[in-house]
């Protein structure tokens, strides 16, 4: 007798009519996780001395085929990779000192009879003019490297400062040089963040911001930081890049409107272009990353704030997703309460700063209504060149590169194939280059998930979707075993998982992903919990574990009433357990969604 309980054979029918058409998978479209800068002062893959070749040539005039002929063998030569990161630290704490001179304010020995005498040492005592304190907020002590090193104490990686760093007139200053840079040609962009949510103009541009932070550096801010962190010498703090970044609060069409979202899925999306209020998910590249509040919450505007992944789970949706099967309690899910949100977020006051380790995975929580104007503020240390780091952040850019590339070949080509495909746009180039950075990133320091998880996301790019379920598994495990598990991270995993026909641990992956929840980035969030939510009900269907499919289905469809393909597989699920009538109300349903769909109408 077959295996299938009584009915099942109806579930050809209906899965063709309802499922074939649709994706039966809401698939991980590229998250908007790192965004790193997109100029680069130095291309490993074409700067490497070769043997094969006697010539060397610049970045900036290097050729993609170049970038191809050397990406194999440079991904061999490690040590190369290491000295030439080295020397990428050494210029651009060097360049960095054409903007921000007064880091040099400690240069000088104390008792070498000089003037201009070790300035920011005689104040690291007391934190230079700083004389508040500082709140601290741990994390586990291997969320981004081994013993989170160079950081000490390991696990002291988010400082919120008790008393302002600025005044409220330096504040008001930096708001107004910006508001009067953006109100000129140039405007606002967002070329440093990459981030459609977000505005932002560079400190370096504004000549009055520039001399205020400038002197702030010496007497207040890198005093402050050597404070904190006293492994670091003043002296040897570097600021390569100071952003004034501002986020608009949702409009009326901020929320809605037609698709435009990372895995929005349905016509229902959260319209990113619409609206300029969030940061999504990202870490830094550097080695401290010091955000300043430059208006007053609660006043200016509400909502905002900065989330920390490593800080705790998140959970944008307050549904609970467990089972009423007893059979399947390990396997049911149960979601964090929203309670713990504001552990999770930072929203100091005007002129108070937030300082953290540069490398944590952190987003800017949308701001509802107002603007929110923020001073962040990127520094290095002459002595700690993090080459792990440097190779992640050429890897993630590459990679994104040849992503953007894929992406603008895509549209023009259409449906149609083309033959050639690949030739001359530096695709495949860039794609050997990201993977043979991000594999030596995990040489240098293989503790950080995010690199795996950039790792992965090239290798899927690239065609090779075994090695990327390797990384993607990896990217998880390494995030759960240091206590900073990746919402993004365990989506990516079961689609990829379910690709490859490994229905059992995509269950699991799209289980975890639901426990550990989305950043709380608004309706983005909601819509992609929904996403793994769908997921999740497909793998149990795939599973044959239809009571616990239908309950998540269900849970889909409640929070949205146009989800069709969950209206269409929950039909599915009421046939396989021979609740006919159910079926047909589903099927019926899938069909006035599409029907509305069509008169641009929704189901309310």
């Amino acid at each position: 007798m077959s295996k299938y309980p009584p009915g099942l054979a109806r579930l050809f029918f209906t899965w063709v009519l309802f499922c074939v058409e649709t994706r039966s998978f809401h698939v991980a479209s590229p998250p908007a996780w790192v965004r790193r800068r997109a100029a680069l002062s130095w291309s490993p893959v074409v700067t490497f001395s070769s043997s094969s070749s006697s010539s060397s040539s610049s970045g900036s005039g290097s050729s993609s085929s170049g970038r191809a002929r050397r990406a194999d063998e440079a991904e061999d030569d490690y040590d190369e990779w290491v000295s030439a990161m080295v020397e990428d630290h050494k210029k651009e704490c060097e360049s960095s000192l054409k903007v921000f001179p007064n880091c040099l304010a400690a240069s000088s020995p104390d008792g070498d009879g000089e003037e201009g005498t070790n300035r920011l040492a005689s104040r690291e005592a007391s934190g230079g003019d700083y004389l508040g304190g500082w709140s601290v907020r741990t994390v586990s002590d291997s969320c981004i490297s081994l013993d989170n090193a160079p950081y000490a104490p390991a696990t002291e990686l988010i400082h919120v400062s008790d008393q302002p760093l600025l005044t409220s007139d330096e504040c008001d200053s930096f708001i107004e040089a910006a508001e009067a840079r953006a109100a000129g040609p140039k405007g606002w962009g967002s070329k440093y963040t990459y981030q459609e949510q977000s505005r932002e103009v560079h400190v370096g541009d504004l000549p009055v911001a520039r001399v205020i932070l400038d002197t702030l550096l010496a007497t207040t801010l890198l005093p402050a930081i050597s404070n904190v962190h006293p492994n670091f010498d003043a002296s040897k703090l570097r600021v390569y890049n100071a952003l004034i970044i501002k986020y608009e609060g949702a409009t009326e069409g901020g929320w809605g409107g037609a698709a435009a979202g990372e895995g929005a899925g349905t016509a229902e999306g959260f319209d990113r272009a619409a609206s300029r209020n969030f940061m999504p998910v990202h870490g830094d590249f550097g080695l401290f990353t010091l955000n300043v509040a430059l208006n007053e919450a609660g006043v200016d505007y509400e909502g905002g704030g900065t989330w920390f992944q490593a800080l705790g789970s998140s959970s944008s949706s307050s549904s609970s997703l467990s089972s009423s099967s007893s059979s399947s309690s390990s396997s049911s899910s149960s979601k964090v309460a929203p309670a713990s949100a504001p552990e999770r977020v930072l929203r100091p006051p005007k002129g108070h700063g937030v300082l953290h380790a540069s490398p944590l995975a952190h987003a800017g929580v949308p701001t509802t209504t107002g603007t929110r104007y923020q001073l962040v503020v990127f520094i290095l240390s002459e002595d700690v060149p993090d080459v792990a780091g440097r190779l992640q952040h050429l890897g993630t850019t590459l990679r994104r590169q040849a992503e953007l590339a894929q992406t603008e070949k895509e549209k023009k080509k259409g449906s149609a194939a083309e033959e050639g495909e690949g030739s001359g746009d530096g695709t495949e180039m860039d794609l050997a280059a990201a993977k043979a950075a991000l594999r030596h990133s995990i040489r240098a320091n293989g503790m950080d998930a995010e690199t795996w998880f950039q790792l992965a996301r090239a290798e899927q790019l690239s065609g090779d979707l075994e090695a990327a379920g390797r990384a993607y598994a990896s990217a998880v495990r390494v995030g759960e075993a240091s206590g900073n598990a990746n919402f993004e991270a365990l989506f990516s995993c079961g689609c990829l998982q379910q690709a490859l026909n490994d229905t059992a641990a995509a269950e699991q992956s799209f289980r975890k992903a639901l426990e550990v929840g989305a950043p709380p980035l608004g309706p983005a969030a909601v819509r992609r919990e929904l996403d793994a939510q769908h997921n999740w009900g497909m793998t149990l269907l795939g599973l044959e574990r239809f009571e616990e499919a239908g309950l998540v289905f269900e849970e889909v469809v409640n929070q949205d009433p146009n989800a069709d393909e969950s209206w269409a597989s929950l039909g599915v699920t009421m046939a396989a357990l021979d609740q006919t009538e159910a079926a047909i109300a589903c099927q019926r349903q899938v069909l006035t969604i599409r029907a509305m769909r069509e008169k641009k109408i929704t189901v309310e």
